[in-house]
């Protein structure tokens, strides 16, 4: 999808126009889960994309459907700014970047968890072996 900047077709419409573009692939993509739009939300809706994932039994017997939703968010592709606030442009190599540190981030706190657990485990089975004795 590549778009043009004119005269009338400013780069907010490009970006309207994108959302729109975006969401009927994202539902073609997804047409097998019975993905559509849907108008979610309480006090402030938004149209979003509803999927229907399947459905859950619940302990009484009754079926619920599980479903999700996807917001699609065009990003601001230049510099921008209005009275009130500065809109940077998206920078996707330095989210992604951001995304890799904190999936590295939660490795190592989690290797932590793991190496206290683990210790905490250990310690309880030799005080329930000493006790034993």
């Amino acid at each position: 999808m590549n778009y043009t900047e004119t005269q009338d077709m400013t780069v907010n419409k490009i970006k309207a126009q994108a959302r729109v573009d975006v969401n009927q692939r994202v539902i073609e993509l997804l047409s097998e889960f019975d993905a559509r739009m849907v108008r979610s939300g309480g006090e402030h809706p938004s149209n979003d994309i509803g999927i229907y994932l399947g459905d859950i039994e619940l302990k009484d017997g009754t079926v619920v459907p599980l479903c999700a939703t996807v917001s699609i968010s065009v990003k601001d592709p230049v510099d921008r700014r209005t009275v009130k606030k500065v809109f940077k442009a998206y920078d996707i190599a330095e989210d992604t970047q951001r995304y890799i540190d904190y999936l590295n981030e939660k490795a190592e706190k989690d290797a932590v968890k793991k190496e206290l657990k683990d210790k905490k485990i250990a310690a309880d089975k030799a005080r329930r072996e000493k006790s034993e004795d």
